[in-house]
């Protein structure tokens, strides 16, 4: 765990909760905030929103499930993150450099697309 870049983390979220929050009471406008973090707050509202109303159903198949090697939020279940019960004929883990918002990005997403690739090469 990154201790800097995880308090970073939660101040700049919870930061954004209140002045989202204080938009919708009317008390401030979301004038200040850029176009990426108001859309971020928006995703943000409408995939807990679906994650709420959405029933899952198990998978009849196998999935590659990618783990970030540094760890910026603590996970309870970090080995599958919760997908052990809904994919019933196994998950493969794949170990990525970065962590969750980085991993995809340089210099990580060198790492993270060989690992992909690898992965589509050995389904063939």
């Amino acid at each position: 765990v990154r201790p800097i870049k995880t308090i970073k983390h939660y101040i700049y979220r919870w930061n954004l909760r209140y002045r989202s929050f204080r938009e919708i009471l009317g008390y401030e406008e979301i004038k200040k905030l850029n176009n990426v973090e108001l859309n971020l707050e928006k995703l943000t509202v409408k995939n807990l929103s679906a994650m709420y109303n959405y029933n899952v159903k198990p998978y009849d198949g196998n999935m590659d499930l990618f783990l970030s090697v540094d760890k910026v939020n603590y996970e309870s279940e970090a080995k599958q993150l919760g997908w052990k019960p809904y994919v019933l004929k196994g998950i493969k883990i794949h170990k990525v450099y970065g962590d969750h918002d980085d991993m995809i990005l340089p210099p990580n997403v060198k790492h993270f697309a060989a690992t992909l690739q690898k992965i589509l090469d050995d389904d063939n």
